[in-house]
């Protein structure tokens, strides 16, 4: 006699999906269906998540990686003079970037000064530097350069320079998100209006 809420359930494709039979030929009561989905979860569900996360970690580091090299080779391009409105900007707003800089920033976040030093000819250059320490009025860094293919490298070569040499700041998050950037946001918008012209 077959008890009441009992249903034989035929071999189904769940069964192999794993390997090995959740669902052979049984008799249960329909509250076991949902036991054979946590089952199929509790598989799935953790690759699923280590896909996602690892997509996620990835895109970032890219975004960021891509503002940088933006930013560095907008700086290489040769210009009679810097424009004067944003880089008044980031003075102004200068003194909130170092106190926060030497508050801490929060893990993976970075600070970027834009910053006109000497080159190896004794002129007058202006590059992106990251910045290793902020010490009253003195910052010890490292310039970042790109590579043949346009990509920022990591920086290396070390940089001293004064706060007066500063023309903008740049605070990089993690995800892209970026901070201050006045120079570099103009100089973008100027070449998006050029590039429009042509």
């Amino acid at each position: 006699m077959k008890q009441q809420g009992t249903k034989e359930v035929p071999p189904g494709p769940v069964e192999n999906l794993f390997g090995h039979s959740i669902v052979s030929s049984w008799k249960g009561d329909y509250l076991q269906a949902p036991a054979i989905l946590l089952t199929a979860m509790r598989y799935s569900l953790p690759l699923l998540l280590a896909a996602t996360l690892s997509g996620a970690a990835l895109a970032p580091q890219s975004q960021s990686s891509a503002a940088l090299s933006a930013l560095v080779l907008q700086l290489a391009q040769p210009r009679k003079a810097l424009p004067d409105l944003p880089v008044k900007e980031a003075r102004r707003t200068l003194s909130q970037a170092r106190q926060r800089y030497q508050r801490g920033l929060p893990a993976g976040t970075n600070l970027y000064l834009t910053a006109r030093v000497l080159n190896e000819v004794a002129a007058p250059e202006p590059v992106l530097v990251a910045v290793d320490t902020w010490q009253g009025n003195h910052i010890s860094g490292r310039i970042v350069r790109t590579t043949a293919d346009g990509r920022a490298t990591t920086a290396t070569d070390p940089v001293d320079f004064d706060e007066p040499a500063v023309l903008d700041w740049l605070v990089l998050r993690p995800d892209g998100a970026e901070e201050g950037n006045y120079l570099g946001k103009f100089l973008e918008l100027e070449d998006r209006l050029a590039s429009l012209e042509d």
